[in-house]
């Protein structure tokens, strides 16, 4: 019987599963080793949650020397309890900073990535949401910012002090 010089044996075919089955097998194996010796470190403790919403607090009338510094999670919730107040909000510049003018658009995120545990790939830890909001700011207030983080970097960090627009026309309506 003859055959083409590019044809497989029975015995190189069976050969070659041989030989792929092996390969598998050590990677397998040494996955597992890689896991035995310690694997990826125990996850984060969520922050324990709150028994229930907070109500929104009554700012009609105050009259503050020192604006109330004020997480997002706030500002979205109770929107009309800080319509026209000055707040401060303090958050990670993330995404882009956008020059539209004399105003720069930055968004400012306050979650635990952004001011505690900063980005996930670094302690791979899922650990409550993502939150932040969109912020007009002067153009010249900008030039200091050096990083802009996102899912990878830690952008820099921001504390701006001004009114809360529940519906900002400069922002199609957003807060």
């Amino acid at each position: 019987m003859t055959r083409d010089s590019g044809q497989l044996t029975s015995r190189q075919a069976l050969a070659g599963l041989l030989l792929i089955a092996a390969v598998a097998a050590g990677i397998v194996t040494g996955l597992a080793l890689l896991l035995e010796r310690g694997g990826p470190e125990p996850p984060l403790e969520a922050p324990a949650e709150p028994a229930g919403p907070a109500p929104c607090p009554d700012l009609a009338g105050s009259d503050q020397q020192e604006p109330p510094l004020v997480p997002a999670d706030d500002l979205i919730a109770c929107p009309d309890a800080y319509d026209g107040q000055r707040v401060r909000y303090r958050g990670e510049v993330v995404r882009a900073v956008l020059r539209r003018g004399d105003t720069a658009w930055v968004q400012l995120n306050d979650d635990l990535y952004g001011l505690d545990l900063g980005p996930l790939p670094e302690h791979r830890t899922a650990v409550g949401g993502n939150s932040g909001l969109p912020v007009a700011i002067p153009a010249s207030a900008v030039d200091p910012i050096q990083h802009v983080g996102d899912h990878r970097h830690h952008g820099d960090v921001l504390e701006v002090t001004g009114p809360f627009l529940r519906a900002d026309p400069l922002d199609a309506g957003g807060p």
